[in-house]
């Protein structure tokens, strides 16, 4: 009883078309198709945001607090180099809203029975938060409690399965 895009979508995985090339998250650097591990250290200083199609798995459980020493926000080495966007439609301009964001087509996360999650203290600090978002902002533009986002920056991901994990703790 699968409607014909719903099947189109469970064939577009089953024949999902990667690499058999293996690396480290980089961030916006990867090979387009390729097997990337994810560590707790790529989010040791924010968000791990997949702009990349390819098959990203977790190596170990993810415990979320990013920059800790910087009250959980972007440090301004971050906003500058453009990775965590604040200000007018910027949507880290209220902080790191998720662990992970998928900002493109053609993505399998393979949570590998790993856990995701937010630490107790990150929690209580970012009160909007989701473990893994579906988009480059936590909302689309023109919506929010803040301008975060606008038409030339937002980006939704599409075609994505996520699999094989727990997903924890989430304000």
């Amino acid at each position: 009883n699968l409607s014909s895009s719903q099947l189109s979508l469970i064939n577009y995985f089953k024949t999902f078309n990667y690499l058999d090339i293996e690396e480290d998250y980089s961030y916006n650097s990867n090979t387009a198709g390729a097997i990337i591990k994810l560590y707790q250290s790529d989010f040791i200083n924010g968000t791990v945001r997949i702009t990349k199609p390819g098959i990203y798995i977790l190596q170990e459980n993810i415990a979320f607090e990013p920059n800790k020493e910087n009250d959980f926000q972007p440090t301004n080495e971050q906003i500058l180099s453009g990775k965590y966007p604040v200000g007018h439609g910027g949507a880290y301009h209220l902080g790191f809203f998720a662990a992970i964001t998928i900002e493109t087509t053609g993505v399998i996360l393979d949570l590998n029975g790993k856990t995701i999650e937010q630490t107790l203290l990150h929690s209580l600090q970012q009160r909007f938060y989701a473990n893994i978002e579906l988009a480059s902002s936590p909302f689309i533009p023109n919506q929010g409690p803040a301008n975060l986002s606008n038409s030339s920056n937002y980006v939704a991901g599409n075609n994505v399965l996520i699999k094989n994990g727990i997903l924890g703790r989430s304000s």
